[in-house]
C-alpha cells in the first residue's frame, strides 16, 4: 500500500499541542491564569496554574471578595493574601 500524501500522525499531535497551547492565556512562564468576570457576590474561584508540573500545579486562587476595610467587592488576584482593595491598600501606612 502507497503512503498518503497527508501529514503524519506525530504531526498532527504536534499541531493540536500547538493549537492547544494558543488557546491558553499565558501569563508568564507555564501559568494559566483565567479571565476576569462580572461580579458573582464572591462565590466562584478560579485557578491560577502552573502546567511547568506533572500534573499542574494550583499555584493561588482568583476571584471576587469584600475589602476587610471598606467592604466593598473588589477583585482579588489572590483571594488568601490580597484581602484589602486597591484603594484601601494604598491608605495604608505600614505599606508605604
Amino acid at each position: 500500500m502507497p503512503k498518503s500524501s497527508g501529514p503524519s500522525k506525530h504531526q498532527l499531535q504536534v499541531q493540536a499541542r500547538e493549537q492547544r497551547k494558543q488557546e491558553r492565556a499565558h501569563v508568564g512562564e507555564g501559568f494559566v491564569e483565567p479571565e476576569r468576570w462580572a461580579y458573582d457576590g464572591g462565590i466562584r474561584r478560579g485557578f491560577v496554574i502552573d502546567m511547568d508540573f506533572n500534573p499542574p500545579r494550583v499555584i493561588r486562587k482568583i476571584g471576587w471578595q469584600h475589602c476587610l476595610k471598606c467592604r466593598k467587592p473588589c477583585f482579588s488576584e489572590d483571594v488568601v493574601r490580597l484581602r484589602l482593595c486597591d484603594l484601601c491598600r494604598e491608605d495604608e501606612d505600614r505599606f508605604t
